[in-house]
């Protein structure tokens, strides 16, 4: 009886043992299915990917990826602004680097050397309207009998005739006067006076408005200034008076109107810009077309 048992157990024990792992009662005996190598992906995936993703994919992606990405691009930066953009200069930068000197050198003035001997007075006779200015020209001592000696014109002009600057063609050496025509006209020059002729006249001269021009004519360049003075001639004060001005190439610069007794008269003041040829003109005309006792004493300098 005992054997049989015995038996009994022995070979149940074994059936036992034999059982398929898919049958549910011999599932509870572990077997190699459970082994690592058959975790699903979605377990390894929550377990060990996330894990991975988040303590390392981020945490390198934050602390490596994001600190590398800083620190690289900002030493990348460096070559960028090293390299040679410039090496080839643009056409405002090849203007840019021509000489500093050449517009100087194009706007040099010319030495036009010291006026011709004789023009102005000596130097220590000069009294400049400022130091280190220096006689250019003087209509006193300048004055001659050659049209365009020491730079001086001696001309007019006529209202009936050519508008602007004539030339006066009869010269008297005895007295050392200029005229239009001696015999028909007031209008003249001499060395420190000058007069006009008008509709209103006397002496047998004809009636017709002529202002008296004397001219200079610019030998230098730069900035110069002009001085001067008008004023009734003191040995023949009368009339109704005289227009007077100073054109500096066709402009008016200094204009006053001089009464007929007027013998301290006025004087002047001022700068202009001077080219070669630029004239300079000193010009008067009767008051109201009236040339009775006319006569003006006029000078002027030009310095540099």
């Amino acid at each position: 009886m005992n054997r049989k048992f015995t038996l009994w157990v022995l070979l149940g024990g074994g059936l036992l043992a034999c059982a398929s792992p898919e049958d549910p009662d011999g599932g509870l005996v572990p077997t190699q299915d459970s082994s690592p190598a058959d975790l699903g992906p979605s377990d390894r995936g929550v377990d060990a990917g996330l894990d991975l993703g988040v303590d390392a994919g981020l945490d390198l992606g934050v602390d490596a990826g994001l600190d590398l990405g800083v620190d690289l691009g900002t030493f990348d930066a460096a070559p960028v602004d090293a390299e040679p953009t410039d090496a080839e200069p643009t056409d405002a930068e090849s203007a840019d680097a021509e000489p500093a000197d050449a517009d100087a050198e194009d706007a040099e003035l010319p030495d036009v050397g010291p006026p011709p001997p004789g023009c102005v007075p000596a130097v220590a006779q000069q009294l400049p309207p400022q130091p280190g200015l220096l006689a250019r020209a003087d209509s006193v001592v300048g004055f001659s009998g050659v049209q365009g000696q020491c730079g001086w014109h001696y001309g007019f002009s006529d209202a009936t005739g050519p508008a602007g600057f004539q030339a006066m063609t009869e010269w008297q050496a005895g007295p050392g006067v200029w005229y239009v025509d001696s015999t028909r006209y007031w209008t003249q020059h001499q060395a420190g006076l000058t007069h006009p002729n008008g509709v209103v006249t006397i002496g047998g001269r004809q009636s017709r408005d002529q202002g008296s021009i004397r001219r200079w004519q610019s030998d230098t360049v730069g900035l110069a200034t002009i001085t001067g003075r008008v004023r009734k001639s003191s040995g023949g004060l009368g009339g109704n008076g005289i227009d007077f001005r100073i054109e500096v190439d066709g402009a008016s610069r200094f204009a006053q109107f001089v009464a007929g007794t007027d013998g301290t008269g006025v004087s002047f003041t001022f700068t202009a810009t001077l080219a070669i040829g630029t004239p300079v003109d000193l010009v008067l005309e009767p008051h109201l077309s009236d040339d009775l006792v006319d006569a003006t004493e006029v000078e002027l300098r030009i310095w540099q």
